[in-house]
């Protein structure tokens, strides 16, 4: 990260449309080995497909023009393209099952979004959970991603997001607290095997 730091990141290019405060985040995005995210209302950005990132950015900014909502989601296209590089960070997403219901866009939209989703979900380097309803989700009151770092100098971070702004977490005390509610997530979600057929009985139900 110190070799790099003079080098701007891709997403400069994109100005404005990537707040300062989530500049910081991409690049250590850029820069973890493993990602654990958790997820109440929407699949997380970097598994969403084109189609549904544009309706929830559309959703997120309604009186913005289309070039900027496009934009917007050019730059989500973009941070995805780390999943498929050489010694790819390992991605763990558990999502609460109501993100599977909740209509963004329109049926077509959300049928191509679970078909991606069971899709990705057979990477080795991707993990996907889904926390059904019927299980409480104990101390993961909002989403929020760990990232951690190869290197054994760097500190874990934790990132939690609000509509103007995000927090960074990186005290040891704080993030131990997000690496326990991590476990306790995966521990009551659904294994990756039966999540599938969650997804796959949420697509053959409603689209």
């Amino acid at each position: 990260m110190v070799r790099d730091s003079n080098q701007p990141g891709w997403w400069i290019r994109f100005g404005e449309l990537v707040p300062k405060w989530f500049h910081n985040y991409v690049g250590l995005e850029e820069s973890a080995s493993r990602i654990q995210t958790f997820e109440l209302q929407f699949v997380p950005g970097l598994l969403q497909t084109e189609s549904y990132a544009k309706a929830v950015i559309a959703r997120g900014i309604p009186d913005s023009p289309q070039e900027e909502i496009n934009r917007r989601v050019t730059v989500r296209m973009q941070r995805q393209r780390l999943l498929s590089r050489p010694r790819s960070p390992r991605l763990w997403a558990v999502i609460d099952e109501s993100a599977l219901y909740h209509l963004v866009g329109n049926e077509a939209v959300m049928h191509e979004q679970l078909e991606y989703l069971l899709e990705v979900s057979q990477s080795p380097t991707i993990a996907v959970q889904i926390v059904p309803f019927k299980r409480a989700t104990t101390g993961a009151e909002v989403p929020f991603s760990l990232l951690r770092f190869a290197e054994r100098e760097l500190q874990d971070v934790v990132y939690i997001e609000y509509p103007t702004g995000a927090l960074y977490l990186d005290k040891p005390a704080e993030v131990e607290l997000y690496v326990k509610v991590t476990h306790r997530l995966t521990a009551e979600a659904a294994t990756p095997e039966e999540s599938r057929e969650i997804i796959q009985e949420a697509l053959k139900k409603h689209y």
